[in-house]
């Protein structure tokens, strides 16, 4: 059988051996146009609208956004004021080289939300004025029936968020145990003034709400899952913000149950344990970024912040720019870190390059530049 194989059909062959043979071929050419058709790609052109864009993403499979009309010439899709695009299912949106989505949504929401595992973003400009809660905003709400899903995965994008970005570019939070891939985007937020903002933004990975989604108590959390985070070789530049890229885990000091009636409760850390351990995140890669500061940044890199627990991190192979408070601040409550191989020979920090406020953390083969206090 093997040598007949080898050769193809031919008609010298026996005949059940060639029967079987094109019985063979022909199945993989049907199970072929199956996985085909299961992924047909729906073209949307800039001129459709955001409406037309909202039925092709509902629908799933891959969704491919043209950088020109009908005619051929380039255009954006605009979406109009307060107009954003909604992704609760699992869908590939991708654009052709060129294409732009631009909006405005007057600080009162983001441009794109993300409710599901699954979800790729892929080859896009995203244009974002005035967003809130970032131009790219992902979250597991309490209606989710998938807790432990496929990847969100946001790549090979160019994502601006200006003059006023609260929370940043790429804000995500309570994901559950949906793992989230930042990879190979240009990120830019320019804020005309100081605010409350990231570039890239990643809030208490591995849970997510149980009750009202305005909710912040966190006795309606949920632990789902140690889902990973990787945010790898992105172009991120911040002006007038928090930190250009940042890792938060969870509650140390507000997450707290009765010890006595074993029922969740606030209160204060000498009457009260804290159950979820801070350390059971999962693995976050920070690798091969370029991360500059234009001006009044507090971080370019940062792993938790003051009583926000974030452990398993690896720091790696990272270029940091710019005047900023420190480059690298490895915060309290997180071990298992390492930060190695970083280039911060042009960090003008106002503290110390690399800051580290935790337990169990390497610091190794980073290279500095002139110990000069901007």
């Amino acid at each position: 059988m093997k040598k007949y194989l080898n050769k193809g059909v031919s008609a010298k062959m026996p005949g059940n051996i060639r029967l079987f043979l094109i019985a063979v071929l022909l199945g993989t050419s049907l199970m072929l146009g199956i996985g085909s058709a299961a992924w047909a790609q729906t073209v949307v052109y800039p001129e459709d609208g955001v409406a037309v864009l909202q039925n092709a993403v509902n629908a799933g499979g891959m969704v491919l956004l043209k950088a020109t009309d009908r005619n051929g010439n380039p255009m954006a899709l605009h979406a109009g004021l307060n107009e954003y695009l909604v992704i609760s299912n699992p869908v590939i949106l991708e654009g052709e080289t060129g294409a732009r989505i631009y909006g405005d949504t007057d600080s009162t929401s983001s441009l794109i939300k993300i409710f599901s595992p699954g979800v790729t973003l892929r080859n896009l400009i995203i244009d974002s004025y005035r967003p809130r809660p970032g131009a790219i905003y992902a979250r597991a709400l309490p209606s989710s029936s998938i807790l432990i899903g496929d990847p969100i995965v946001i790549e090979n994008n160019i994502i601006t968020a200006n003059p006023v970005a609260w929370r940043g570019a790429i804000f995500t939070e309570v994901t559950g145990g949906w793992p989230l891939m930042i990879r190979n985007n240009e990120v830019t937020v320019n804020n005309e003034s100081w605010e409350l903002n990231n570039g890239i933004w990643v809030l208490y990975p591995g849970l997510r709400m149980t009750g009202d989604v305005d909710n912040w108590d966190e006795r309606s959390w949920e632990i789902v899952g140690a889902a990973p985070v990787d945010i790898v070789e992105n172009y991120v530049c911040l002006k007038n913000g928090w930190d250009a890229i940042s890792v938060w885990g969870w509650w140390v000091d507000q997450w707290f149950y009765d010890p006595i009636n074993h029922v969740p409760t606030n209160g204060y850390w000498e009457n009260y344990v804290y159950p979820p351990e801070w350390g059971d995140n999962g693995p976050v890669r920070i690798v091969g970024n370029r991360v500059i500061s234009l001006g009044d940044v507090d971080a370019l890199i940062s792993l938790g912040r003051s009583n926000l627990g974030t452990a398993h991190c690896l720091v790696e192979h990272n270029t940091l720019e710019g005047p900023v408070g420190t480059g690298v601040w490895r915060f309290p409550w997180g071990g298992d870190t390492i930060i190695a191989g970083n280039d911060l020979t042009n960090v003008r920090a106002w503290t110390v390059p690399i800051m580290v406020n935790a337990h169990d953390t390497t610091v190794t083969e980073n290279v500095f530049g002139p110990l000069v206090r901007c």
